[in-house]
């Protein structure tokens, strides 16, 4: 990252970088479609987000898989939402994006098996999974 500086450097070009000099390791990153702590973040640098965080978490995701393409070891889940971090959440085990639960993708991911990215097909909605008859969530932790 030598040639990276203060002036041209993006997260994007961290996991560029990252996973061209590692291709045998896996990078994944996890984002919220509206998330609030990026929001702030991005104002304070200028960065107008009067659009939205959605479009450029896409923006920043078709930049990362053109540069990647060919390599198979960068994954992104983007799910609905303004939450920032899920980790130490207790969210973690129940938030789910386009069918597949946040703790699946972890799971999987950390087990060596393959994951597609996860986007969300309705960003706007909540990625609590739907209550089915009866008050209990589907797929639960």
């Amino acid at each position: 990252m030598a040639d990276t500086s203060t002036e041209n450097f993006s997260f994007e070009t961290l996991y560029i970088k990252a996973a061209k000099a590692h291709p045998e390791a896996m990078f994944a990153r996890y984002d919220t479609a509206e998330d609030d702590v990026q929001i702030q973040f991005l104002q304070i640098g200028g960065v107008s987000t009067d659009g939205g965080l959605q479009p450029l978490l896409d923006a920043n995701e078709a930049d990362i898989d053109a540069a990647l393409e060919g390599q198979n070891n960068y994954r992104s889940y983007i799910a609905p939402g303004e939450l920032h971090t899920i980790m130490l959440r207790p969210e973690f085990y129940t938030y789910e994006s386009d069918g597949v639960r946040v703790r699946d993708w972890v799971a999987a991911l950390a087990a060596g098996e393959p994951v597609d990215d996860v986007h969300c097909g309705d960003c706007t909605g909540s990625p609590e999974p739907e209550a089915v008859e009866g008050g209990e969530a589907t797929g639960g932790p």
